[in-house]
């Protein structure tokens, strides 16, 4: 397959032209996948990356990079920002791990200003329960008690609290006050996501269920595989917590981004 560079577009369309007018095949436009092979050429990426979002102020934020190891560091507004970073960085191809040094930048408000403006989004939400939670904000940290109809309004509510600006971290111990499922009725159902899944292999994959929570071993190909698996089985009914932090990255993956 034949691949151009972007400066080259306008060339390649005049050419086809021509090529179309002589009666000649026209070859395919693609563009080839860069694979980052250095630390160099990573830490670039990410950078970029980071310039190129509209949610992260760049020029806040540095990266370091050492045997594909990403360091981000500096500071940012929200909880959020700092996560989004993360994000990012874990999504590119080559980079086997993040830290996240990032800090939260201290704000104007107080502590009070912070739980009234969470209490006030959490009602206008229409939250069930909401007069049956407590906010409490000591020093910037947030913590969450009480009930909540789902997992779906525990993890909404955390959202709130992460985009409160002047919040560093938040503490979410809310309970589900909805009906449970059995273990053995999540695990199919986690199962059945693997088994339809198109980025990965169930019997790459050991799963355990104890109590509602998720627990993942085994090998995935990309770092950002790791998100992606606590976001999507955390929205299967009955799910009250995702634990992907024994999954590694496979041997093929580690060699490939050696070579």
């Amino acid at each position: 397959m034949t691949s151009y560079p972007l400066g080259q577009n306008r060339l390649w369309f005049i050419c086809c032209v021509l090529m179309i007018n002589m009666g000649l095949a026209i070859p395919p436009l693609s563009f080839s996948t860069p694979t980052l092979n250095t630390d160099g050429q990573i830490q670039g990426a990410v950078l970029k990356r980071f310039d190129m979002d509209s949610r992260i102020k760049a020029e806040n934020v540095g990266v370091t990079v050492e045997d594909s190891q990403v360091k981000i560091f500096g500071m940012v507004d929200s909880l959020e920002e700092k996560h989004i970073a993360t994000s990012i960085a874990s999504s590119l191809d080559g980079v086997q791990s993040v830290w996240n040094r990032i800090q939260i930048k201290p704000k104007q408000n107080e502590d009070r200003e912070i739980r009234l403006g969470i209490d006030q989004l959490i009602r206008l939400a229409g939250i069930l329960y909401a007069d049956t939670m407590r906010v409490d904000v000591k020093n910037g940290v947030v913590t969450l008690t009480g009930l909540v109809a789902t997992q779906k309004d525990k993890q909404a509510i955390q959202k709130i609290a992460q985009n409160r600006p002047g919040v560093v971290e938040v503490h979410n111990l809310l309970g589900v006050k909805g009906p449970g499922r059995q273990d053995s009725q999540i695990y199919k159902d986690v199962l059945f996501y693997l088994l339809w899944s198109p980025f990965f292999k169930e019997d790459e994959i050991q799963v355990e269920v104890k109590n509602g929570i998720v627990a993942l071993t085994g090998e995935i190909d990309y770092l950002a595989e790791k998100s992606l698996l606590a976001e999507d089985l955390a929205n299967i009914q009955g799910v009250e917590g995702v634990d992907v932090n024994s999954l590694t990255l496979s041997q093929k993956s580690t060699s490939s981004n050696m070579s």
